[in-house]
């Protein structure tokens, strides 16, 4: 996208919008004048409390439910209209470890983290658009080995080199780029979390905040020479997982 077009012409699809990161997301692309249409599947009331937050259809925003680990309608871009910012958020994080999985539990992560993102990138692509800024949600743990993680981290893996191919695919028109974000909220699951232990765990010796994730998400879609790169969030947490499984 030139920098020199108004903010205010341009719209963004957040998948899993309705709540936690992806709410901030919602957010900051919002508090820029940007229009914003973002996904939820079950959050629903979530969805329509945020939207009147940003304040609503009239200001040009919208939400969609679309159910990720379903079929994602072809003609999906043609019904929202153009779009020039696709952020791949949204996630299915059941924390079992590969050898305790169903059957089941592995087709849906691998759907809503990996082939859906695939899928809507390839979607956004064909539009008829001059640039466009595509950015996927990784996870800081992809450089080690997170065996309690099993199928999310093999999805967010895949989804890290999927981020590499699609900018080599998709250029010279659109960018594709990632973050990886480190610990910020406890579990949705409402398992064990610790903020002195992840803030340990980072060699900062602190969370990353929320505005830093939307700073660089922000900074990966106005920077108009920079691809398939993936920048960390986290502290540098991610380099103690590198020397662990180096």
């Amino acid at each position: 996208m030139n920098s020199t077009e108004s903010s205010h012409a341009r719209r963004v699809l957040v998948t899993g919008g309705a709540v936690r990161i992806g709410a901030e997301i919602v957010r900051a692309f919002a508090v820029r004048g940007i229009k914003v249409v973002f996904t939820f599947s079950k959050s629903r009331d979530e969805a329509a409390k945020l939207l009147g937050e940003i304040g609503g259809e009239r200001a040009g925003h919208r939400s969609l439910r679309l159910p990720l680990d379903k079929k994602i309608p072809e003609n999906l871009f043609a019904k929202l209209g153009q779009i020039d910012i696709l952020v791949n958020n949204a996630s299915s994080y059941p924390p079992d470890g590969i050898a305790e999985e169903s059957q089941t539990q592995i087709e849906d992560q691998l759907r809503v983290n990996l082939i859906a993102p695939i899928v809507l990138s390839r979607l956004f692509s064909m539009q008829n658009i001059r640039s466009g800024s595509i950015i996927n949600l990784l996870d800081c743990r992809i450089t080690g080995l997170d065996r309690a993680d099993g199928s999310y981290w093999l999805s967010k893996k895949a989804l890290d080199d999927a981020t590499e191919m699609l900018a080599v695919k998709l250029a010279p028109r659109i960018r594709v780029n990632a973050v990886a974000p480190g610990a910020m909220l406890p579990p949705s699951n409402g398992g064990n979390f610790s903020a002195a232990a992840a803030a340990k765990a980072a060699p900062l010796g602190k969370l990353p905040s929320m505005k830093d994730l939307t700073n660089a998400i922000i900074f990966l879609v106005e920077n108009e020479s920079i691809t398939g790169q993936t920048i960390f969030v986290d502290s540098g947490r991610h380099l103690n997982n590198a020397k662990l499984h180096s």
